[in-house]
C-alpha cells in the first residue's frame, strides 16, 4: 500500500452514531439479516470492540469482534472442542466477527489498520487468541490474503456455517445462506 498516497485511516471506538451506514453497508455486502438492531446493541455492550475508520472525519469502514466461550466458538463457528482447547490454552478467546470497507475506500489498508487495532486491543484486554471466519463462495475466500498478511492460520473449511441463522438472507445465495466458511485463527 502507497502510505503517502493513502494515508492510514484514524480509527477510533463504535458508537451508535455510526449505525445506520454500517447497517447499510452490511445488507450491501452480506445480506439483510447479517446487521440487526440487537446485533448492534449487543456489539455497543463493548464499544472499544467495535473499531471504526475515519478519513478526513468520514466513515471509512468498519471491524468487529466479541468475546466467546470456548462453547460459543464450538457452536457458533463448528469449531472442534480440541481444537478450541489447543489454540486457546485456557485463554480467553476473541472471536473477529466482521469488517465492511465501503467500496469507495477499498485497497487503502483499512482492513488491515482496522484488524491491528482490534487485535492489540484484545491483546490489552487479556484475550489469549482469536478466532474469525471467513465468506467462502464459488471457491474464493475473499480474505484469505489479508489474514495472512496478518498472521492468521487456516483452521478447515466449514461448510453452510450461515444456513441455520434463517434471519439471515445471503447476498449471494438470495435465501438462506449455503456459503461455506474457511476458519482462522491468531494466538495474540
Amino acid at each position: 500500500m502507497d502510505t503517502k498516497r493513502f494515508p492510514p485511516p484514524l480509527v477510533v471506538k463504535g458508537s451508535y452514531q455510526y449505525y445506520d451506514i454500517i447497517q447499510a453497508e452490511c445488507d450491501l455486502r452480506y445480506g439483510a439479516g447479517y446487521m440487526t438492531p440487537e446485533v448492534y446493541a449487543h456489539w455497543m455492550e463493548h464499544p472499544e470492540m467495535i473499531q471504526i475508520a475515519l478519513v478526513d472525519g468520514e466513515y471509512a469502514g468498519y471491524s468487529s469482534m466479541l468475546p466467546v466461550s470456548a462453547e460459543e466458538a464450538v457452536r457458533t463457528m463448528k469449531i472442534d472442542p480440541e481444537d478450541v482447547e489447543r489454540i486457546s490454552a485456557g485463554k480467553p478467546i476473541m472471536y473477529y466477527k466482521s469488517t465492511v470497507i465501503p467500496f469507495a475506500y477499498e485497497g487503502r489498508g483499512h482492513f488491515q489498520a482496522l484488524a491491528r487495532v482490534a487485535m492489540e486491543t484484545a491483546r490489552k484486554e487479556g484475550y489469549g487468541c482469536m478466532f474469525s471466519t471467513a465468506w467462502t463462495y464459488g471457491g474464493y475466500t475473499p480474505l484469505a490474503r489479508p489474514f495472512a498478511r496478518l498472521g492468521f492460520q487456516n483452521l478447515y473449511r466449514r461448510s453452510m456455517l450461515w444456513y441455520d441463522d434463517e434471519g439471515y438472507v445471503c447476498v449471494v445465495c438470495k435465501g438462506r445462506c449455503k456459503c461455506d466458511a474457511e476458519i482462522y485463527y491468531k494466538i495474540l
